[in-house]
């Protein structure tokens, strides 16, 4: 059993907002090793940049893991929950001082040929034509 802390980011806020609130709740607890789950909105532009600001905050020490919220829609929603509501265009972390180990399997069986991603642009993909067919 461990105690998980948990905080809510709204993209919406400048970068600096995020390194100033990740210094006022994180700055004092920092310890050796620790677990850091991350949740966030996967159609928001400010998705990748709050994963680096995570990362250049925490280091190396520190085990990630988590996902991206979301719907088919392709459209931020209000989908990232955290005890304080339902949020739209933000992400949550979740942070604990033990570090965590896990393993990854699946089952699936492709249902196709792999598809490449030859141009992004923000969220979207775009496929090589030949690729499609």
């Amino acid at each position: 059993m461990f105690e998980l802390k948990t905080e809510v980011f709204n993209f919406v806020d400048k970068k600096s907002t995020v390194f100033e609130k990740l210094e006022k709740t994180y700055s004092d607890k920092i310890i050796e090793k620790g677990s850091l789950f991350i949740f966030t909105d996967a159609f928001t532009n400010s998705r990748s940049s709050f994963i680096e600001d995570l990362f250049n905050f925490f280091g190396f020490r520190y085990t990630f893991f988590g996902a991206g919220c979301g719907s088919d829609s392709y459209i931020s929603i209000p989908c990232v929950i955290h005890n304080s509501g339902i949020h739209a265009n933000s992400g949550v972390i979740g942070y604990c001082n033990e570090p965590i180990v896990f393993g990854v399997a699946h089952g699936w069986s492709s249902i196709s040929v792999p598809l490449k991603v030859t141009e992004s642009e923000m969220n979207k993909c775009m496929l090589n034509q030949a690729q499609q067919n």
